[in-house]
C-alpha cells in the first residue's frame, strides 16, 4: 500500500498506461497520494501525462496496471458512469450543452440522479450564486450569448452540481483572457476551500500553479517526477529539469520588477 494512501482522498498505485500504438507508456509507474481537502496542481510539458492521470481517476481510462483508489474505493470494480456522476469535472473547452439554458446545463446531473424538481432548481439558484453569476439574470440564457469567462462559470457551477467531493480540472482557465484568468483562478481556490473539496487541477502556467496549489506534482514522460508543496519543490527541486520549471516565474516576476521601475513616471 502507498504511504498516506488510507488518508487520502485519491490513490494512484504503481500505475501503468500505453495507449494502442503508443511507443512509449503514457503513465509510468505512477504512484500519488492525495489528501483530502487539499489541492493538488500537475504541472509538466504536453505529453507528460497530466491529462491521462486525471482520466484515470474518473474511470475515462482504465490501467494497464496498478490501481486508483478514490475515497478508499479501488475504482476497478466501480461503474464508470455513476463514479462519474459523483466527481466534478471542468474543462478548458468548457463543453456546456448549446441547445440547452444555462440552468438546464447546471441541472443535468442532479436531475439524471432522480432529484426532486424543487431540489434541482433551489441547487442551480445557489451554485449560480455561489459563482457570482446573478439567477434571475443568467438562469435562462443560453451559452452563446455568454462571454468565455461566464460560460466557465457555468462550467464549474455544472461540475458542482451533484455536491461532489472531488473535483478535477484540466487547463479550466487556458482559453480566457489575463485578467478573467486570474479573478476566476481566485474564486476557484476560494470555492475550494469554501466547500471543502479535493482538487486536482492540471496547468502549464507555473505562476498559476504556485499560486493556487497546497502541492505541485512536476510530470515528465510519463512519470511523476516530484510532488510537495510550492515551497519544498522551490527549495529542493528533484533535479534540473524541476529547477528550471521553478525559475521561469521567479525570473519573470524579476524581469516585470525591473520594467516597472525603469517605466517612466512609475
Amino acid at each position: 500500500m502507498l504511504t498516506g494512501a488510507m488518508e487520502s482522498a485519491i490513490v494512484l498505485d504503481e500505475v501503468s498506461v500505453t495507449y494502442p500504438g503508443g511507443e512509449r507508456p503514457a503513465l509510468d509507474r505512477v504512484s500519488l497520494a492525495v489528501p483530502e481537502g487539499r489541492l493538488l496542481v500537475l504541472v509538466g510539458e504536453s505529453g507528460s501525462g497530466k491529462t491521462t492521470t486525471l482520466h484515470l481517476i474518473n474511470r475515462l481510462i482504465v490501467p494497464d496496471r496498478g490501481r486508483v483508489l478514490v475515497l478508499g474505493r479501488d475504482i476497478a470494480g466501480v461503474d464508470g458512469v455513476a463514479l462519474r456522476r459523483g466527481i466534478g469535472f471542468v474543462f478548458q473547452s468548457i463543453g456546456l450543452f448549446p441547445h440547452m439554458s444555462v440552468a438546464a446545463n447546471i441541472a443535468v446531473t442532479p436531475s439524471l440522479l432522480g432529484w426532486p424538481q424543487d431540489d434541482v432548481a433551489a441547487r442551480v439558484n445557489e451554485l449560480l450564486t455561489l459563482v457570482g453569476l446573478a439567477p434571475e439574470v443568467f438562469s435562462r440564457r443560453s451559452p452563446a450569448s455568454l462571454s468565455g469567462g461566464q460560460q466557465q462559470r457555468v462550467g464549474l457551477a455544472r461540475a458542482l452540481a451533484a455536491r461532489p467531493a472531488i473535483m478535477l480540472m484540466d487547463e479550466p482557465f487556458g482559453a480566457l483572457d489575463p485578467l478573467t484568468r486570474d479573478e476566476l483562478s481566485a474564486e476557484v481556490r476560494a470555492i475550494h476551500d469554501r466547500l471543502g473539496l479535493t482538487t486536482v487541477l492540471v496547468t502549464h502556467d507555473m505562476t498559476e500553479a504556485l499560486l493556487l496549489a497546497d502541492l505541485i506534482g512536476v510530470m515528465r514522460d510519463g512519470r511523476l517526477v516530484q510532488v510537495g508543496t510550492p515551497e519544498a519543490l522551490l527549495a529542493r527541486p528533484a533535479d534540473d529539469g524541476v529547477r528550471a520549471l521553478f525559475e521561469h516565474p521567479r525570473r519573470r516576476t524579476e524581469e516585470l520588477a525591473r520594467a516597472l521601475h525603469l517605466a517612466p513616471g512609475v
